[in-house]
């Protein structure tokens, strides 16, 4: 068996987005008898825990730099190649290791694995989460820096190109960006598709929750997810009655009524939202049980988005757009039990004032659905490609 090192920027962790993938494809390799350490450069310090074998770098940006959020990633790559010391230390504690296999989640860290494996004999496994360059593109209007240099998106297409030249095998994340990496690149790749623990979560959980949950909303202050929100709220949340109540679950919550289209009709948006923060997996999967629907208002971005996977598990109606679905094609079509599919911010209201009208659910929908959303299930194709190196 392969002792395999996932390099990213972020630590793993059991909760949402990119180091829930990371976590999720670390206890999946272990599970078909891998050894797997993390390998992690960041820009700020994490407080989520590490393992003794794993490996974290921090690389600070200068005092008093500029910072240019879309592209930190692109920022952070460059810094760490340029610093040799933590080239070294990585190198030396992949030798050390004895790692057969790195596994490199997004392609900023692609100059640290390639000066690594120069003295490492280790097959590269690029793992591509999105087609970034494009992504960063999609982006760039929603935060306006006067002195970007235009070719910032260029940048980050030269390392995913270096990423697959570098890489034994590649993963996409769904369908069309399979189609993408083939056409951008020129190259092949298997689709390791996203989970969710929600898929294996216990029975029904009761919930401590006060009012009513009429509809659930998670996700991070990711500019995609705010601008979803506000799009769905224009021009303000007065289609759904004052009692009414939108549960808003993760970082979202810190930035949402500051958006622009939010803050116009501040007091109406604000009497039907209902503010949780961060919340225990529990706590969550049982206010996204409590509602009349799940929202996932996503119209932007790239790859597939873990939350459709959280919201398809959770046994309740979900409302999602057409973009939200992307990945989860095949899922859909073996289970679309109580999902709204819409294209646009209209249709996306009135399908939520027809949620309110309904009777509440009395009975898990999505059984089928859920049961093909597991990390394990959805994780077994990368499996199979570390297998087969």
């Amino acid at each position: 068996m392969a002792t395999i090192a996932i390099f990213s920027t972020y630590r793993p962790s059991e909760g949402f987005g990119g180091p829930a993938r990371t976590y999720h494809q670390r206890i999946a390799l272990e599970r078909a008898g891998h050894r797997v350490i993390h390998v992690v450069v960041e820009s700020n310090p994490d407080k989520a825990p590490m393992r003794s074998h794993d490996l974290v770098e921090l690389c600070e940006r200068p005092f008093r730099q500029q910072i240019d959020h879309i592209y930190g990633d692109l920022d952070l790559s460059r810094r760490a190649a340029a610093d040799r010391r933590l080239v070294r230390r990585v190198t030396d504690h992949l030798r050390a290791e004895r790692v057969d296999v790195i596994i490199l989640e997004q392609p900023f860290l692609v100059d640290i694995v390639a000066e690594a494996i120069k003295s490492v004999p280790a097959s590269v496994v690029y793992s591509c989460q999105n087609i970034e360059y494009r992504l960063r593109r999609d982006l760039e209007r929603f935060q306006f820096v006067l002195d970007r240099p235009t070719d910032r998106a260029d940048e980050v297409r030269q390392l995913e190109r270096r990423a697959v030249e570098l890489a034994a095998n590649v993963t996409t994340i769904c369908p069309t960006d399979q189609v993408a990496m083939r056409a951008e690149f020129g190259c092949d790749s298997v689709i390791v598709p996203n989970g969710t623990t929600v898929a294996t979560a216990g029975g029904p959980i009761a919930p401590h929750i006060d009012g009513p949950v009429d509809f659930a909303f998670a996700g991070s202050s990711y500019w995609p997810n705010l601008e979803g929100f506000a799009m769905i709220a224009h021009p303000s949340l007065a289609f759904l009655p004052p009692i009414a109540r939108i549960h808003v679950i993760g970082s979202a919550c810190n930035d949402l009524l500051a958006v622009p289209a939010m803050r116009k009709w501040y007091s109406i948006n604000a009497s039907r939202l209902s503010l949780r923060g961060f919340l225990p997996m529990d706590e969550l999967i049982s206010t996204m049980r409590a509602a009349r629907a799940v929202l996932v208002p996503v119209f932007i971005g790239e790859g597939s988005n873990l939350k459709s996977a959280d919201a398809l598990a959770a046994g309740v109606p979900v409302i999602m757009t057409r973009r939200a679905t992307r990945g989860y094609e095949d899922v859909l079509e073996h289970d679309d039990e109580g999902v709204t599919v819409v294209d646009d911010a209209a249709s996306f209201r009135l399908a939520m004032a027809a949620a309110y009208e309904a009777p509440r659910p009395t009975a898990r929908v999505g059984v089928h659905r859920a049961a093909n959303l597991s990390w394990s299930s959805r994780l077994a194709p990368l499996v199979t490609v570390i297998d087969g190196l």
